[in-house]
Parts: C-alpha cells; structure tokens; sequence
C-alpha cells in the first residue's frame, strides 16, 4: 500500500499489489525520471505485469509488483548507498594522506588489523 498526503494508493491484479511509475516513484521518494532511470540501466528492475489505459505512453500506464519493485530497491539501492560512503571514506583518507601522512598510516595500520580478525 502507498500512502501519500495521508491517501492510501492501492491496487491489485490477480492479488498482486501494484503501482504505476508515478506511485513507485512517492514510495521510493525520488521523482518518476529516476525511476525510468533505474529502469533503463538495469536488466533486473522488475518488469511491468499489467498494462491498462491510462497516462503512460500511447495512452497505456504500466503497472509493476510493488513486492517485487521493493526488493529490487533494497537489495540494489542499498548497494549504491554503500558505495557511496565508500567513496566519502576514501575521499576523507586521501585528505588525511596529504595532510597528516603519520595519521594517515596509523589508519592503515588499523584497517589492516581490524581486517584480520
């Protein structure tokens, strides 16, 4: 169920919940153009399981699992979000390394140690 502004969104075809691209996109909270962009760059974004008349393309909106859509986006966000951070670490240790080296190899050397347990 999506609830937005206090108003539950819910739809099923043959028992399955299900969501429109603008609907998936309030309850991902990112707008629809990022979710056509997940959907472009990545063969494993769920498929569509009904289309019925709508706004969408020629007049037809696709309408997806929002289980599966769900899982997609805690297992494959949840990925991105870790990334990032790695970034931010690795971006605050290469300051560390030209600021203060000595700081910087201590960190190194607890990495290192702490990898190994």
């Amino acid at each position: 169920m999506i609830t937005t502004n206090n108003v539950e969104i819910k739809k099923s075809v043959n028992g399955v919940e299900v969501a429109n691209l603008a609907e998936l996109a309030l309850m991902l909270e990112v707008t629809s153009s990022t979710v056509l962009t997940w959907q472009a760059r990545n063969a494993d974004f769920p498929k569509p399981i009904a289309e019925v008349k709508g706004s969408g393309r020629n007049g037809r909106s696709r309408l997806y699992s929002v289980d599966e859509v769900k899982a997609w986006s805690k297992s494959n966000l949840t990925k991105g979000r870790k990334a990032n951070e790695w970034t931010s670490i690795l971006s605050k240790l290469s300051q560390i390394a030209k600021s203060s080296p000595a700081t910087y190899k201590i960190i190194l050397e607890m990495i290192d140690e702490a990898s190994r347990k």
